[in-house]
């Protein structure tokens, strides 16, 4: 099973900005996963067609399961 810590912003462009990170800490808070999601607001080190990331839409930790075909 994989994890996910996907972080969700709304850009200048009032369009959604989805960065994901694999393996995140098992532990990981939601104050922690603001706080870095807005160090990336305040230092844009991100190219986008649809704009700069402008605020904090939600976090949110993904759980994928892959099942191979007999």
């Amino acid at each position: 099973m994989d994890k996910e810590l996907q972080l969700v912003f709304t850009t200048d462009q009032a369009k959604k900005k989805i960065i994901t990170v694999a393996n995140p800490r098992e532990d990981v808070t939601l104050d922690e996963a603001q706080a870095a999601m807005q160090v990336l607001i305040d230092n844009p080190v991100f190219d986008s067609a649809n704009g700069e990331l402008a605020e904090i839409a939600e976090a949110r930790m993904h759980t994928c399961t892959t099942s191979e075909l007999l």
